[in-house]
């Protein structure tokens, strides 16, 4: 066996980031200052997401900046090599191991999942099909809509804020459709980064039945949500 290391750098020519903020820029929700934020966009979590997923490998994550130049990020992530893969022989599926696979619900449940993000699209896409769900992705309110048919989702969870059509207009429509034609309410989960107090009560006003704040990092936490509307 032979200890190796894959080492993966990102260089960009941006707007830089200053030196006292540079230790900070892998926590969540942080962000350089609003004008930045608003100018680039970003909810201030992707850093903080590839962090979390490379420390669960070994690996680390560093950055190097200079104002008005640019960045380096730089991920490292340690793997072994065997000269002689051993053979393993995968068990025989069970009835049990297919319902736990499947989020201890009797079958895999058919996911719409709305997220303009394309980093927390793909660590949530990842998350929920490791344990056996169908995930099916749209990149905004609007191919949410073009994508729903009554039947076809057992769930959709759905980003709020999105470009051409916000989650909550595409709720709006999605409800719309149901009702002219007279399908059973699908449970439609808020994604949102910015959770408080009150915000439940937006979220089902647009028509939402709950809400999950992400980054989601247990999909055991979305299981408990949809067991409360999706019965076997």
């Amino acid at each position: 066996m032979t200890r190796s290391l894959i080492v993966i750098k990102v260089s960009d020519t941006g707007i830089g980031i200053p030196p006292k903020s540079l230790g900070k820029i892998f926590e969540m929700f942080i962000q350089l200052d609003d004008s930045a934020s608003k100018k680039h966009g970003g909810a201030g979590l992707g850093l903080s997401i590839v962090k979390g997923l490379a420390e669960a490998m070994g690996g680390k994550v560093s950055a190097e900046s200079e104002v008005n130049k640019g960045s380096v990020f730089t991920v490292e992530i340690p793997f072994d090599i065997f000269s002689e893969p051993a053979a393993i022989k995968e068990p025989a599926p069970t009835a049990a191991n297919n319902s736990i696979q499947a989020g201890n619900f009797i079958r895999p449940l058919n996911v719409l999942l709305v997220e303009d993000d394309f980093i927390n699209q793909k660590f949530m896409k990842v998350l929920l099909t490791r344990i056996g769900w169908k995930i099916q992705t749209a990149n905004n309110g609007r191919e949410a809509v073009n994508l729903y048919e009554p039947g076809r989702f057992d769930a959709v969870i759905m980003d709020g804020q999105m470009p051409e059509m916000s989650g909550f207009e595409a709720t709006t429509a999605i409800r719309e459709i149901e009702k002219t034609r007279g399908a059973g309410r699908v449970p439609i989960i808020a994604l949102t980064a910015y959770a408080m107090k009150g915000d439940r009560d937006k979220f089902i006003s647009a028509g939402m039945d709950d809400y999950i704040s992400k980054p989601v990092q247990n999909e055991k936490i979305l299981i408990e949500i949809l067991r409360k509307y999706i019965s076997d």
